[in-house]
């Protein structure tokens, strides 16, 4: 019985010792949700079955589901409208060798998304990014680039075939171009101081 109030407080010390630990816990928990749902990209947790065990806010947005309704359900019943091939052969590449990898997709819906896939125990975070902004911008460019280059090379045609004689110099001093009239006049002085 003398004993008992002894045992009694270290009990209590464990106790509340335990309790601490669990609000640590729980507040690491807590910081790390706002972290995963404060990011742009869409968050998921796959085990080895393609099965999600953790999917944040942006992930249900993709999905059109509630985060809720992604828990435990395959990938490929949450995303059926992503080509396949690519996405699961990428995520099957890096559980089976342990690796990370990177790529691009675009879904059935022509949005873009750039994967990167961590390996973990049990299976794979998957960070997704809709770069369907970029993509499109990309193209643009790509376009526009091509448009300048097809109207640099016909202005360079017709500046070749002007009867009047052009020639052009870097600011250095250095020819650049020469049309075919210029070196027509050319030749034909030559041909004078040669008669003459």
């Amino acid at each position: 019985a003398a004993l008992f109030p002894v045992f009694a407080m270290a009990v209590c010390a464990a106790l509340r010792s335990l309790w601490l630990e669990q609000r640590r816990l729980e507040q690491t928990e807590q910081r790390l949700h706002e972290v995963l749902e404060s990011t742009q990209d869409a968050v998921l947790s796959i085990d080895g079955e393609f099965r999600i065990s953790y999917a944040n806010s942006n992930a249900a947005r993709i999905a059109n589901k509630p985060a809720g309704q992604l828990f435990g359900r395959s990938l490929r019943s949450v995303f059926p409208e992503t080509p396949g091939v690519v996405i699961y052969r990428e995520l099957s590449r890096s559980l089976r060798d342990r690796t990370s990898v990177h790529f691009e997709q675009m879904d059935n819906r022509r949005h873009w998304y750039d994967f990167l896939a961590y390996p973990v125990p049990g299976g794979l975070n998957v960070f997704i990014r809709d770069i369907t902004a970029a993509k499109a911008a990309e193209i643009d460019r790509a376009a526009l680039s091509e448009r300048i280059e097809n109207e640099r090379s016909r202005l360079d045609a017709l500046v070749r075939e002007l009867p009047v004689g052009i020639v052009i110099a870097s600011t250095g001093g250095w020819v650049e171009m020469v049309n075919r009239a210029a070196i027509s006049l050319r030749s034909e002085e030559h041909t004078s101081e040669l008669q003459s």
